[in-house]
């Protein structure tokens, strides 16, 4: 049987491997996020110029350029997931002592992972929509005084999404990583493998997770600076939690050869 790392070993362990590759996963990071920036700043000009222009003849804005916003938004969810998948690329690129090269954050665009990518991308931004909207449509609704009862009802529906969308979730985290490390599994081989190895696992990466976040609002405090180092800190450590399941046992089998058994 497995002697798994505890949390601080991993993370020190990510240190460790991040020494002095820090540079390209800052910049691979600030691509995708300037490039995901860009996108729904396009989907959401309509809108500031249609408030602009209500503003200005004290109409209405347009419920179009608000229509254009939200699909804007499902669309940067979506790319997001491309990016994840190329960053995905560079920590395991890291981890397996590869080179590491920024450009590689365009990986999921490649014709070999495009479509798996682009499913997994478009589940993941569903489920969140779909789980997380009903909490988030009630918080919208703010009654413009305080009111318990829809604080309450706020946060119940808040947090019914985040209990249904973070086992899954996690199961898609690992998918992303099986799509670079198994390029020959289809779509549903990925999601049915993903769920085989982090089962019995989600306790222990949710809680990995979680422990981030402590730093996480650190770096709120240092404007946002902190996040240049603790998001690739944070990202190898998830990838070295997968890699850590993906091990063979003492009878030669990896987590993913059981799983795909049972």
């Amino acid at each position: 049987m497995n002697q798994y790392a505890k949390h601080d070993e991993l993370k020190d362990n990510a240190k460790d491997r991040l020494r002095g590759k820090y540079g390209d996963l800052i910049l691979g990071a600030f691509l995708s996020f300037l490039i995901l920036l860009c996108v729904l700043f396009i989907f959401t000009l309509p809108l500031i110029l249609s408030i602009l222009t209500s503003t200005i003849t004290g109409g209405s804005y347009s419920m179009t350029s608000i229509r254009f916003l939200q699909a804007g938004l499902l669309i940067t969810m979506i790319l997001s997931g491309f990016f994840k998948t190329g960053l995905n690329w560079l920590y395991l690129s890291i981890a397996c002592g590869q080179r590491c090269y920024y450009g590689d954050i365009f990986i999921g665009f490649h014709r070999e992972n495009l479509w798996k990518t682009l499913f997994l991308s478009t589940l993941r931004t569903l489920l969140r929509t779909a789980v997380l909207l009903p909490g988030l449509i009630q918080a919208f609704h703010y009654p413009g005084h305080f009111d318990f009862q829809w604080l309450i009802m706020t946060l119940a529906a808040l947090g019914a999404g985040c209990a249904v969308y973070i086992p899954l979730g996690l199961v898609l985290e690992t998918a992303f990583c099986l799509l670079l490390d198994f390029p020959d599994l289809g779509n549903a081989a990925l999601l049915r493998d993903g769920f085989f190895v982090i089962r019995g696992h989600r306790g222990r990466f949710f809680l990995l997770l979680c422990s981030f976040l402590p730093v996480y609002l650190l770096c709120i405090l240092s404007l946002g600076i902190g996040f240049l180092w603790i998001v690739p800190w944070a990202g190898m450590t998830r990838v070295l939690f997968y890699l850590e399941l993906m091990k063979p046992d003492a009878t030669g089998n990896s987590s993913l050869k059981n799983g795909s058994r049972n």
